[in-house]
């Protein structure tokens, strides 16, 4: 995960002596605002007392971070990045483009920095990294339990849902986010472990993504977060993706960062499944339970003049019965604390299965089962699973299969 960068001199320049010991340390993160790191870049720091000569470069590291021993004594210093555009809105952290900062007590000093990062250069043609995600599982960090799924431009279509729907549940906390306008940032392969995803087979295993959505409390929780945003990543390292997958480099892996405030992400974090728990990195999580997977099937496909994808599902069920497939519709209520109504829609009469899954993967209930005529079909469900008994809170998959063809939406469980 690395966003490639050159900023000027690549070799530190240390102008003091070599042999004094530090007793201050100096060291954070520099990233883009999509929280890629940047490597290669150059950080310098100079006294701002000329009686105490200092003027020291460091050069980030491929996880984007950088470390300076400071002088011995107290001492106040002046600290830049070099090879960036100045301050002219390229800089997101600190606002000023620059830090000023004294040491007093022997101690760590963390400085971080946020900039506007250049757009990538395009990639050759049919080697644009297109990919999209469906998915769902359970991490367990400090805070508890947390609960995800859904689907991320499906079909590899931008447009359709609004770019896909994604839910989590943070059970301790009584937090339930859901993504609704989601945009793919990049997709590519995770360094050090073989590149490719197998179930299916795809030449990426990861994606990241980012979009808006809200934030509400759940189980007595009051908060309210009408319009946040947030930043995804998922790994598709291995199958079976976590359950039953001995390797621990081989689990799939999940990140996500919700906030209130695009310009500063860190210091707006309402909700962070993290490694370390630090906001200005990005550590995915090893899942639990569930799998995630990467596609890359529909990417490949030319674009037409309204910007959807040819052979891309249509959000209308009238044009897509009128070709002979079927349609799902959304599930509606979304969260649902009750009842769920499933709509879809058949070209003919045909058997029909629509099930609903738990993010285990496990069968929760068989809603119907069955030959149904054409046309449009609306099927109840009061969250109890096949043994009468109300199914838990949660992230569950619904899931029509008709011919062949399986459709799935994602719900989520009060």
């Amino acid at each position: 995960m690395k966003r490639l960068m050159k900023f000027g001199a690549v070799a530190a320049t240390m102008l003091f002596s070599a042999g004094a010991a530090h007793a201050w340390l100096l060291q954070g993160n520099v990233r883009c605002a999509d929280w890629s790191p940047v490597i290669g870049a150059t950080v310098r720091v100079v006294s701002t007392d000329p009686n105490m000569p200092f003027n020291v470069t460091a050069v980030t590291d491929s996880t984007g971070r950088y470390t300076i021993h400071l002088l011995e004594q107290p001492a106040c210093y002046h600290e830049t990045l070099e090879g960036v555009n100045g301050g002219n809105g390229g800089y997101l952290e600190p606002v000023a483009a620059y830090y000023d900062f004294c040491t007093k007590d022997a101690t760590t000093i963390e400085r971080n920095w946020a900039i506007i990062c250049p757009p990538p250069p395009p990639p050759p043609p049919g080697k644009e990294g297109k990919c999209w995600m469906t998915g769902g599982g359970q991490v367990q960090i400090r805070t508890g339990l947390h609960s995800y799924g859904g689907n991320v431009n499906p079909g590899c279509s931008p447009t359709a849902g609004e770019g896909g729907n994604w839910n989590h549940i943070a059970h301790d906390l009584n937090l339930h986010f859901q993504g609704r306008a989601i945009q793919v940032v990049r997709c590519g392969n995770v360094e050090g472990i073989p590149a490719g995803s197998t179930s299916p087979k795809t030449p990426y295993n990861f994606i990241e993504f980012t979009g808006t959505g809200r934030l509400v409390g759940i189980n007595g929780n009051k908060a309210s977060y009408p319009k946040v945003y947030f930043f995804g990543r998922v790994e598709d390292r291995a199958e079976p993706g976590s359950k039953g997958q001995r390797a621990v480099d081989a689990k799939d892996r999940y990140f996500l960062q919700v906030y209130s405030n695009p310009a500063n992400p860190a210091g707006s974090t309402l909700l962070l499944v993290d490694q370390d728990g630090n906001p200005n990195t990005v550590d995915p999580v090893a899942v639990l339970n569930g799998n995630l997977q990467i596609h890359v099937t529909g990417c490949a496909k030319p674009r037409n003049a309204s910007g959807s994808q040819s052979g891309d599902l249509d959000l209308s069920a009238s044009s897509n019965v009128a070709e002979g497939r079927a349609w799902l519709g959304a599930v509606t209520p979304n969260p649902v604390a009750t009842h769920a109504i499933f709509n879809f829609a058949l070209p003919r009469a045909t058997g029909v299965t629509l099930h609903v899954y738990d993010i285990g993967g496990r069968l929760a209930s068989d809603v119907a089962d069955d030959v149904m005529s054409a046309g449009s079909h609306s099927v109840d469900w009061d969250l109890r699973d096949d043994a009468g008994i109300k199914v838990s809170p949660g992230i569950y998959f619904v899931r029509l299969t008709v011919e062949g063809q399986t459709l799935s939406r994602t719900i989520s469980v009060r």
